[in-house]
């Protein structure tokens, strides 16, 4: 194999049309978008206008020993993926011109009239197809879209031919020279695995973007090259190409995306300690140097190998908890869901691996998945976590603990998932209890929170929603609630909505009063975007009227069903006590209907996420903003005979 260092144009990198690329299948799918694409547009346009080469990049690629003219990318697959697409919709508008039949027998294809087609430049088995297709119709056609890479090459095919309107034939030629002859690259192809050693240590550190993910691909390469470790190589080129798939299903494409995984990785496999974790690729090449002695080569290596396995396994985890696919069992389907739906799960992720890589009884499996949901909520999705103490040290302790002494005792303790559970109620009672958790639903007479800016609210009310119907026998909404239409009007199916506006009303005394009237979760419900429009500064007995109208001729919330009753209740009881519908009646209306609302989501909430087990637990809440002293909420616990015994807030 020969070296080469100087810079090529693209005619020379494929040697006249003699050199074959394929990219392999531990590579990363394509990533470029409308941003990278332009510049590179920009950048041909400019060369038109001159007569100099445009240094455009750096190729790296590895010769294959079965066949030496088909070489593997390593590094400058996405600049050359762009370029042959760029030209191959070229060549189709200009096919009849000699020019255009020279670049596609360059980089395209070439054979094609004596029958034997010989593809120049191939992409990972998981998107060849599809690539093949857009090379040769210039369009997808028959092969599906199933990730963010394939709906690039798509989008990138689609974007080259809108290019192309108004230029003519002799533009295209001009383009396909300056593309062929005038863009430079440095193409570097080692002759040995030392220097293969080199290229991967340059690739890493040259200070080009890559994720951490990459990184340690790379590392794990050289560290097998270096020092003969053939079964590490494999499994990394095989392992790498399942993790990109589901990661990919997963929609974790970007490198922040696969950052946050390998850090959960390392979390469960490497440290639970949060120090570092975001640098996992610094952490193995110290603690795993490749010129390490002998001796613990052969440790480390193996360590090194069950780590590229878990991070395989952990992929699989990803793509259940956001697609729900591979999942046995409908109820295992719904618990993740829950999960993946909330603001954030990012404290129990490291749980969640570490449950799916050694659980193997699914019915116990779901269970602790339902308690990690629920606590995640309690703690995590209402806020009580604070910043200078969330509890997640404590939390990745665990998960580590769980994964690496699993089935064995550890410091006198069995290590099973019963034990786990055990571990979580514990956390529950101790951070996140019934009367915390109330008094994050609830605000207190001189409280300043404002329910509006809760990041959970359109989670919290889409379940309360999902509850309404599941009782009404009809399906869920929770997924069309809060899965984004698009990245530019995200969620907007459905709207929090105030029940109380932000009008002035002079149904209340003073201005704090109006405040937090509108401020508190009673007032706040979900709807379908048409009926928010139309209803968005009316007083609330004519919303109500008209959400209960609405109701008869379009879909939406059946929470809206509720509104109509409480108020009607509250202006009864309202009518015994008032002769004339002053401000004060205006005044206990809306509060005792604000009161009767916020009641039933807090109990709805007490039921929803109630942990078994907790202590203190609380039964039922009343919500009364007229009685005395601070608090609005008094709590019911159960007692032996039955009853309800009713206490303040404590």
């Amino acid at each position: 194999m020969t070296q080469q260092y100087e810079l090529l144009t693209l005619k020379q990198v494929f040697a006249d049309g003699n050199r074959r690329f394929v990219i392999p299948d531990y590579q990363r799918g394509y990533s470029w978008e409308t941003r990278q694409r332009q510049d590179l547009l920009g950048d041909i346009e400019q060369l038109r206008k001159s007569d100099s080469r445009h240094f455009t990049g750096t190729i790296v690629a590895t010769g294959r020993e079965d066949f030496p003219d088909i070489y593997e990318i390593v590094d400058g697959q996405q600049r050359l993926t762009t370029l042959v697409l760029l030209i191959s919709t070229i060549v189709r508008r200009i096919s009849f011109v000699e020019a255009a039949v020279e670049a596609r027998r360059l980089v395209v294809s070439s054979g094609q009239e004596s029958g034997n087609a010989i593809r120049k430049f191939r992409l990972n088995a998981s998107q060849d197809d599809l690539f093949e297709e857009l090379l040769v119709k210039g369009a997808q056609q028959t092969r599906e879209i199933h990730t963010k890479s394939d709906q690039n090459l798509v989008d990138a095919v689609a974007e080259f031919t809108t290019w192309q309107n108004g230029k003519s034939d002799a533009d295209l030629q001009e383009i396909l020279a300056v593309i062929t002859t005038r863009l430079g690259f440095l193409f570097f192809a080692p002759a040995n695995n030392a220097e293969i050693g080199i290229m991967f240590e340059v690739i890493n550190n040259r200070g080009k973007p890559l994720s951490e993910l990459e990184k340690i691909k790379n590392y794990l390469l050289y560290y097998a090259e270096k020092n003969g470790k053939p079964d590490l190589k494999t499994r990394v080129k095989s392992s790498w190409a399942t993790i990109l798939s589901n990661l990919s299903e997963s929609g974790h494409t970007s490198n922040d995306d696969e950052n946050v995984f390998l850090r959960n990785c390392w979390l469960v496999f490497g440290s639970s300690s949060p120090k570092g974790s975001w640098e996992v690729y610094e952490q193995i090449r110290q603690a795993k140097p490749a010129a390490a002695p002998t001796e613990v080569i052969q440790a480390d290596w193996k360590w090194l190998y069950e780590f590229v396995e878990f991070m395989e396994n952990t992929s699989l985890t990803f793509k259940k908890l956001v697609t729900q696919r591979t999942v046995s069992t409908n109820l295992e389907r719904l618990r993740l869901q829950r999960i993946h739906l909330q603001p954030s799960n990012a404290s129990i992720l490291p749980l969640l691996i570490a449950l799916y890589a050694r659980e193997l009884d699914g019915d116990t499996r779901i269970r602790t998945i339902a308690l990690l949901e629920k606590l995640n909520f309690r703690y995590y999705g209402t806020g009580i976590a604070s910043r200078s103490d969330t509890g997640q040290g404590h939390l990745f302790g665990l998960a580590f603990e769980y994964y690496h002494h699993f089935g064995k005792k550890h410091e006198g303790r069995l290590i099973d998932t019963e034990w786990l559970a055990r571990e979580l109620v514990h956390f529950v009672s101790t951070e996140a209890n019934d009367q915390k958790f109330i008094q994050q639903l609830t605000l207190n007479k001189d409280e300043a929170g404002n329910y509006f800016n809760w990041g959970g609210l359109k989670f919290f009310l889409a379940n309360y929603e999902d509850a309404l119907r599941s009782k009404a026998g009809e399906s869920s909404i929770l997924k069309a609630a809060l899965t984004p239409r698009d990245q530019t009007a995200p969620n907007d199916f459905y709207h929090r909505e105030h029940i109380l506006a932000d009008q002035d009303f002079t149904a209340f005394n003073d201005q704090d009063e109006r405040d937090i009237s509108k401020r508190r979760l009673g007032n706040f419900l979900l709807l379908r975007e048409t009926t928010n429009i139309k209803v968005s500064n009316k007083r609330p007995e004519e919303k109500v009227a008209l959400y209960f109208a609405d109701r008869l001729h379009e879909p939406n919330t059946l929470m809206i069903r509720e509104l109509k009753e409480w108020l009607d209740a509250a202006v009864a009881m309202c009518d015994q006590e008032w002769e004339r519908k002053t401000q004060n009646y205006w005044r206990h209306v809306y509060a005792r209907f604000l009161d009767t609302r916020e009641q039933a989501l807090v109990n709805f909430a007490l039921g929803r996420w109630r942990v078994e087990g907790v202590t203190r637990a609380v039964d039922r809440v009343e919500i009364d903003s007229f009685q005395e002293g601070n608090e609005m909420f008094r709590c019911a616990r159960a007692c032996d005979d039955g009853t309800l015994e009713i206490r303040n807030a404590e």
